[in-house]
């Protein structure tokens, strides 16, 4: 094994070994990645491996987009299936809420370049059958949303890393990250020590633990999901062999599903979440999974039921319960660490997870305006009408939902308030003098002629 490189990744995930693909695609070619057991383990084997476009913030549909793409030409390079099917994504709204939420996408969409179109309920049900239209009043479909193996994926990107002169080592888990005095790190696993200049975290899972070991702190949490595959649906047995049924998402239903062989996948991500092992993630966890909890999810699953109907006839062939690390916001933690030079983190479950943030996002948007409802010069009001396809949802609603009421809460809101105030005055005497200078313009014209 080296004894000094560039950059070590630590984490064999999806996350890290794209990492190192890119690094090492782009000129970095010392860069190596430890994995402490093998390729996958943790969380990447077990995804459901549904890849969208969509998301509630743009860059991050961006660079999905763009991760789409990528995921064809590793295939080429590395010559390694990802099992990709590409057969588009739907995206249902039940109420009016939704509904604008999904003219937001659109027009986010639009400044990117995606090609993301409203199509009919009628549409929908050509599309997949299965569907009951009668509980929807809109769908957005992206046609470039697919499925891959998660697997095959993960192991794409690091043999395709390979091919462009990265190195990577399973069975090598990294047991002390030591800074010296010229800022770079000593790497000490038990195959060796190896002398980096810049360390990333991608170890998932175990991501506080490596944090640890450099005297880190990261607020992230693994925490239990839950997907399930049905057995064989006579109505997909019935399909034309050469159609495959795209990726849909309810946001109300707060479920995704798409075709599974010849049944379907159904999952979601509980409002109520459990999470698993708080104090740490055992050094022996690796290609398991957890014990189903469906009492956790059957209210969920019971508005896919209705919303399928198909479903509810169904066997369950499998259930899947594994854990996937958040942060506490939904978003990934990415970039590097305040105050450790050389550090960087790259965790955190945003393809995930989009469900269970829009869901956490839409309650706290309702909390939101109705505290907003009495308070007529506030942010909604001043900037929402001058930014229509801005979003309503504030600093102010997040923050109580986090830290809860109190006196951090209330002076955030307080100082809002007060910054709002000023808004709404330095946009009302901007207005007068716009008018103002069109009036002295008007005034010289006319002057002008005489």
């Amino acid at each position: 094994m080296e004894k000094n490189a560039k950059v070590v990744i630590i984490g064999g995930g999806v996350v890290g070994c794209s990492i190192l693909f890119h690094l090492s695609k782009f000129g970095l070619k010392d860069s190596v990645l430890l994995e402490r057991n093998e390729l996958t383990s943790g969380s990447s084997w077990h995804a459901a491996g549904n890849v969208h476009v969509i998301s509630s913030d743009p860059n991050i549909s961006g660079l999905m987009a763009y991760t789409i793409n990528l995921y064809k030409e590793i295939e080429k390079i590395s010559g390694h299936s990802i099992g990709m099917k590409q057969n588009g994504g739907f995206y249902l709204a039940s109420n009016d809420d939704w509904y604008d939420y999904l003219k937001r996408e659109r027009s986010k969409a639009r400044y990117l370049g995606l090609d993301q179109e409203f199509i009919s309920l009628k549409e929908v049900v050509e599309k997949n059958p299965l569907i009951d239209p009668k509980h929807y009043i809109a769908a957005l479909y992206d046609p470039i949303d697919a499925e891959v193996d998660p697997s095959g994926v993960t192991y794409a990107y690091a043999k395709a890393a390979k091919i462009y002169g990265g190195k990577y080592y399973t069975h090598t888990p990294v047991l002390e990250t030591n800074q010296k005095s010229d800022g770079t790190w000593d790497v000490v696993t038990k195959k060796g020590t190896i002398n980096a200049e810049i360390i990333i975290n991608a170890a998932g899972l175990w991501a506080r633990e490596v944090g640890k070991l450099a005297d880190i702190h990261l607020p992230v949490q693994p925490m239990e999901h839950h997907y399930l595959i049905t057995e064989s649906i006579p109505e997909i047995e019935s399909l034309d062999k050469q159609k495959r049924l795209p990726i849909g998402t309810d946001f109300n239903g707060n479920i995704y599903f798409r075709q599974e062989g010849k049944g379907m996948l159904l999952g979601t991500y509980e409002a109520k979440s459990t999470p698993w092992q708080i104090d740490q993630t055992p050094t022996n966890f690796g290609h398991e999974l957890l014990e189903p909890k469906l009492e956790n999810i059957q209210d969920r699953l019971a508005i896919g039921f209705k919303r399928i109907p198909a479903l509810e006839k169904a066997g369950i062939k499998n259930i899947i319960n594994g854990p996937f690390t958040f942060g506490p916001d939904g978003n990934p933690l990415i970039g590097p660490i305040p105050g450790k030079k050389n550090y960087a983190n790259a965790y955190g479950s945003h393809k995930k997870n989009l469900l269970l943030r829009l869901d956490e996002r839409d309650r706290s948007r309702k909390e939101y305006l109705k505290k907003r409802k009495a308070k007529k010069e506030s942010k909604a009001e001043n900037i929402h009408s001058r930014h229509p396809d801005a979003d309503p949802l504030s600093v102010r609603g997040t923050t109580e939902a986090l830290i809860g009421k109190g006196s951090i809460a209330e002076k955030i809101i307080a100082f809002g308030e007060k910054v709002d105030k000023k808004l709404a005055e330095h946009y009302k005497k901007k207005r007068a003098t716009k008018e103002m200078k069109k009036r002295a313009k008007k005034l010289d014209e006319y002057k002008g002629y005489t």
